[in-house]
């Protein structure tokens, strides 16, 4: 193996960041450190407020959302055209119960003050604040964004249900009917209607929960995101349904930036020394990993035949350009030990645990987790790249056709 080709396996950003946490060679401090680290990540809460009024669609875009895509699915959020949210109701990520949508009630009367309402809503445990509407955003929606901003937490506009605009105006004015320009208007109306009281025109979106796929929705992701703090941020990432090649490359960024993590308690713990594998922790974390990252990457059975619904495709078109092993196939430990045995596996793995020593020489000190470490290490970045290559191809295969 070529030292060359060995050296792009660990990334430098990786190898630094190993460096740092086995500086004073402390192998069991830093185990423990990073598994602290880990934990903490993987629960850190996100609590994101969504209000409007009843029929807005906040129900609907909560569902969207969590990857829900009937509404008599287990765990949706209850939709219809009467008020079914009295008080601040939760709705946890399917996959990761820490990021929770709140279905907030909606504002209400003229005599609305924003204040009361947050304090009833226990404003301080969301992280921020969407008010979604089908038609004009009211005055009272006005004070309770502003009222939001003082008190120092972000708050969005989404205007809703944009395709039953278009087909409504489709159909009244079928000759002259013109997308383009009636989105242009919404839009503008919208801007005027809330930039002119203060409120900033990137906090406004235009947006379909029955078509994420087009107009401002992925806008409204990247923005919420990126006001994020990175703990958070990567775990909200991870909650987002794939409806783009750039979100699809973050949870791939996400779920990297944790691999180097595993693998060093992997090479730490190394409590049964079997060459290339430590089974007390091995095979769990393996096999733990493969499911993440098939879940996250939307590759389950469940999460082809849901996208498969939305965008009215034929599953197994979905399921023809999949090209890992580890989908449709029980995640046992029968499977990674096939994955471990294989002879490229090892000999990538000697080669790289050699690499690393001889940058970060408190590897050595793993011992028989060296090995260990570089399985890990390697095969979860392989994993990494082909179930995300994957999921790419499937979204390519629903974006055919698209309308």
């Amino acid at each position: 193996m070529e030292s060359e080709k060995i050296s792009e396996m660990i990334s430098e950003e990786d190898m630094q960041k190993m460096k740092d946490v086995l500086k004073d060679g402390n192998i069991t401090e830093a185990v423990s450190r990073i598994k602290e680290a880990l934990e903490k990540a993987d629960n850190v809460p996100v609590n994101i407020g969504i209000t409007g009024p009843t029929g807005s669609g906040k129900s609907t875009f909560i569902n969207v959302m969590r990857g829900i895509v009937d509404d008599e699915d287990e765990g949706a959020a209850e939709t219809g055209c009467v008020e079914t949210t009295r008080e601040p109701t939760a709705y946890p990520h399917p996959q990761h119960n820490n990021v929770v949508y709140w279905d907030l009630p909606g504002i209400g009367t003229s005599n609305f003050k924003a204040n009361d309402y947050l304090k009833k809503v226990d404003f301080q445990k969301y992280d921020f604040f969407i008010i979604i509407a089908n038609g004009r955003f009211t005055e009272n929606d006005i004070l309770l964004e502003k009222a939001i901003h003082d008190l120092k937490k972000r708050c969005y506009f989404a205007r809703s249900k944009i395709d039953s605009d278009l087909e409504a105006s489709q159909k009244r004015r079928p000759k002259s009917y013109n997308e383009e320009n009636i989105l242009k208007q919404i839009r503008e109306d919208c801007n005027k209607g809330l930039s002119g009281k203060g409120v900033l025109e990137n906090h406004i979106f235009i947006i379909s929960s029955f078509y994420p796929l087009k107009y401002d929705f992925h806008c409204l992701q990247e923005t919420l995101e990126n006001d994020l703090p990175t703990i958070k941020r990567d775990m909200f990432i991870r909650c987002l349904p794939n409806i783009s090649v750039q979100v699809l490359e973050k949870k791939r960024k996400a779920l990297k930036a944790r691999i180097w993590q595993v693998s060093l308690i992997s090479g730490g713990i190394a409590a049964v020394p079997v060459p290339g594998l430590s089974f007390a922790y091995d095979l769990t974390v393996l096999i733990g990993a493969i499911q993440v990252f098939l879940k996250d990457f939307g590759l389950t059975e469940r999460d082809l035949q849901k996208m498969a619904i939305i965008y009215k495709k034929d599953v197994n078109d979905l399921k023809s350009v999949i090209k890992t092993p580890c989908y449709n196939t029980t995640i046992n430990k029968a499977f990674v030990l096939k994955l471990l045995g294989s002879a490229a596996t090892l000999l990538v793995a000697a080669s790289l645990v050699e690499y690393s020593i001889s940058l970060v020489p408190a590897i050595g000190s793993l011992v028989a987790g060296g090995m260990s470490f570089a399985t890990t290490y390697w095969l979860l970045n392989k994993l990494l790249k082909d179930i995300g290559d994957d999921a790419v191809r499937v979204l390519n295969k629903v974006l055919e056709d698209y309308v």
